[in-house]
């Protein structure tokens, strides 16, 4: 079977900060300001072979959409560095959103699309098919999803799920 012949209308979108990069929790605001913070995360590795796996079978279907802070001078040149030196991702394939605007409006998302996402407020505002990407740190409140990816799960089943929910 052809994935691609599935999901020609749909996009995956992978949040990076929580599901490819680690979340680091209770670091203070101004932490995020300093250079060299996203460039320094540690990679959530299952996360990001998934999304290589993905990659490599539907490349133009695949994006990481990432927020970041507007008025810092590193966040957006150190998510695209980390990612190009993380992932197999196009560069033209990483939207950067503007930490005051809803993801799902900046990308227009439709109904078909796919958010890969650690944070519930993201997924309660995503148009399409919301996923929640379960990491060390979240989830504390073991609040039910109707599809969810664990980071402890294999990734080549991670990426096959994904294909799966794409073409419903």
């Amino acid at each position: 079977m052809n994935m691609n012949e599935f999901t020609k209308n749909g996009r995956i979108f992978v949040d990076m900060d929580g599901v490819l990069a680690e979340f680091r929790k209770g670091v203070p605001e101004e932490m995020l300001y300093r250079k060299g913070y996203f460039a320094t995360l540690r990679p959530i590795s299952s996360a990001c072979q998934m999304l290589n796996v993905l990659i490599r079978s539907m490349p133009e279907n695949v994006y990481i959409l990432t927020s970041y802070l507007e008025d810092s001078p590193y966040a957006k040149r150190e998510k695209l560095m980390w990612a190009m030196k993380y992932t197999d991702i196009d560069p033209e394939h990483i939207i950067f959103v503007p930490s005051s605007m809803s993801k799902s409006d900046y990308v227009m998302a439709k109904e078909v699309d796919l958010l890969i996402d650690d944070y519930g407020l993201n997924l309660a505002c995503w148009q399409g098919t919301p996923v929640k990407f379960v990491n060390p740190v979240n989830n504390t409140k073991r609040k039910k999803y109707n599809h969810t990816l664990d980071y402890r799960d294999n990734p080549i089943m991670n990426a096959f799920r994904v294909q799966m929910l794409l073409s419903m």
